[in-house]
């Protein structure tokens, strides 16, 4: 149950409070506010020692933590149009030559908060079309007569795993050549979503936070990712 949930019920509970007797009503009262600033100071106690442990995490493996998480430049990728927003504990180094962060990104989803973990990855120089890839799912062929996904004819295996959506569909389809389709074709099947745009590409794991214990391996993870798709562009005014 996430904080917002929490402070909900409570605020229905301090409407339920009006009927009590006015003694009954202040301890309640009391009670409740003590409670509320209990949860209050928990989550921020949580969210210290998370930073603590990914600060400790990413030294091991040569990065760093970024004080200020929204100086650093990511484009306006698809995931920050999420209501609510928020990039939380970032770390920032270098994987396979390429500029990288790793950060914790929140967004509201109806009623609660959903927290998944990032890996962003520039290569300075390249104007990658703005695109997002994921695994394809049953709701995805429902739903493809309606989205229009890109499609590659002369690849039918990379489109029947993946949907990709791209902002222009022709530049997209130039920017995926057949050694990046190739790519993405060997993979194992896998859960990935992959944002592109400018010089950064995104990869994370939908609602999916990782463990401070398991940060070289998701470096590893989505760093392979990132060498597959921008180990194959050069730098080029192509796309603007």
């Amino acid at each position: 149950m996430t904080l917002r949930v929490k402070l909900r019920r409570m605020t229905g509970y301090i409407l339920s409070l009006t009927a009590m007797p006015k003694r009954d009503a202040l301890y309640a009262y009391v009670g409740l506010f003590l409670l509320v600033g209990l949860i209050v100071a928990l989550g921020s106690y949580l969210n210290r020692r998370r930073r603590r442990a990914l600060t400790e995490a990413g030294m091991a493996i040569g990065f760093t933590l970024v004080e200020d998480p929204g100086s650093y430049p990511i484009p306006e990728m698809p995931f920050f149009q999420n209501r609510g927003a928020e990039i939380g504990t970032m770390l920032s180094g270098t994987v396979a030559g390429f500029e990288a962060a790793v950060f914790d990104f929140s967004y509201a989803e109806g009623r609660n908060r959903v927290t998944q973990t990032a890996a962003a990855f520039r290569k300075p120089g390249t104007n990658i079309p703005l695109f997002t890839l994921h695994p394809r799912h049953l709701l995805d062929r429902v739903s493809e007569a309606f989205t229009h996904p890109v499609k590659f004819p002369s690849s039918p295996a990379f489109s029947e795993r993946y949907v990709l959506k791209g902002a222009d569909n022709l530049q997209t389809t130039q920017f995926f050549t057949p050694a990046i389709l190739s790519f993405f074709e060997g993979m194992p099947p896998n859960e990935w979503t992959v944002e592109g745009y400018a010089d950064t590409v995104v990869v994370y794991r939908q609602t999916r936070r990782i463990a401070p214990s398991a940060l070289r391996q998701f470096v590893d993870d989505t760093g392979v990712i990132a060498t597959g798709l921008l180990g194959q562009v050069a730098p080029t005014s192509l796309f603007r």
